[in-house]
């Protein structure tokens, strides 16, 4: 998902969706502005909290 994470109304809801629709062991990622949701960006403690409560299990993150 690319720079559009901060703009979903309902993160959980559609990360708990997408997760149904992942075959297992497939991996997903999210490239987003580091941010407040304000700014057009989100914060990745945010991220990873949503995940974990769409049941999603967090790898790793790159940051450049």
């Amino acid at each position: 998902m690319l720079k559009t994470y901060h703009e979903l109304a309902k993160p959980v809801t559609l990360l708990r969706n997408l997760r149904a629709s992942l075959r297992a062991g497939a991996k997903w990622g999210i490239i987003d502005r580091n941010g407040n949701g304000e700014n057009h960006g989100v914060a990745r403690a945010v991220v990873i909290r949503e995940a974990a409560n769409a049941g999603l299990n967090y790898w790793e993150t790159m940051t450049l």
